[in-house]
């Protein structure tokens, strides 16, 4: 991930940047050190994947608690009356405006948003008495993963019947992705998708609502932590996930290409997801 500035932004509205290249020696603040933009732990979580009488073992390589740690050397403008106390209560400001610490961080390359990921400040440390005047954030991250902030549309045109192909040349970590379309074919008593690799599997069984029938709009969503699966007929929506088989596994996209095929015939509305990334 290619980037050349950081911003921390809060719900107050407040935030700071800082560059990292030369248009750093002008920053109010000036980052001299940062850690936990790198993979640290990877934990492997375990599923159990059927495919006919052929049994899988599904390994998704995901980080645990991300905790990134920043270090600041406060650069007043003093010509717009700018002091060493004024920028630490800005980040005060920043932190506590937002009524819950927590934050935003953005990954940018220019003005464009890389990746980003959301945290709570969990300690604010600052030297008084040195002489660089520095302070510290320490932010923690439920998720590990730094994301995209905008969605990827697939082109669905281009896509055989019967297959989902996509191709993810950015992304570093496997992801999930949206899923919305109609069925147009003949009723079928399940909705499948597959990995073509057969990595996976996703089953749901809908014999106890009449099948996957023309008309039915299925929505799966598995990007970032919003999971879920509904199904729409005759204007109503029903939460389908009960009916999701104990031995599937969300589908999964992984860097580079990834073929599905699913049951049957489906004019998809919608296929995206967002660029995730293990690290800067």
């Amino acid at each position: 991930m290619k980037i050349d500035s950081i911003e921390i932004t809060s719900g107050s509205g407040l935030s700071i940047v800082s560059y990292l290249d030369t248009r750093a020696r002008t920053d109010r603040y000036v980052l001299t050190g940062a850690t936990g933009l790198s993979v640290d732990e990877i934990q492997n979580l375990g599923y159990t994947a059927t495919i006919g009488n052929t049994y899988t073992r599904f390994q998704s390589m995901a980080p645990s608690k991300r905790v990134m740690v920043f270090k600041f050397r406060l650069n007043p403008k003093w010509e717009l009356m700018d002091s060493y106390s004024s920028l630490r209560d800005h980040l005060y400001k920043m932190i506590s405006g937002s009524r819950d610490g927590r934050v935003t961080v953005a990954f940018r390359l220019g003005p464009v948003v890389v990746a980003e990921a959301l945290g709570s400040v969990a300690k604010f440390e600052n030297d008084l008495f040195s002489n660089n005047q520095e302070v510290t954030l320490t932010i923690e991250c439920q998720n590990a993963i730094f994301s995209s902030p905008e969605s990827v549309l697939v082109d669905t045109e281009t896509m055989p019947s019967g297959t989902i192909q996509i191709t993810d040349s950015l992304s570093t970590a496997p992801h999930g992705l949206y899923l919305r379309g109609v069925c147009v074919g003949e009723p079928f008593p399940y909705f499948a998708i597959v990995d073509e690799a057969y990595t996976w599997t996703f089953w749901l069984s809908l014999s106890s609502i009449g099948g996957f029938i023309a008309g039915d709009i299925i929505t799966i969503s598995n990007v970032g932590s919003d999971k879920h699966i509904s199904l729409e007929r005759d204007g109503n929506t029903y939460n389908v996930a009960q009916v999701l088989l104990p031995s599937s596994v969300w589908p999964m996209i992984f860097p580079g290409e990834n073929s599905f095929v699913h049951s049957g015939t489906v004019d998809w509305e919608e296929v995206s997801y967002k660029h995730t990334y293990w690290g800067v």
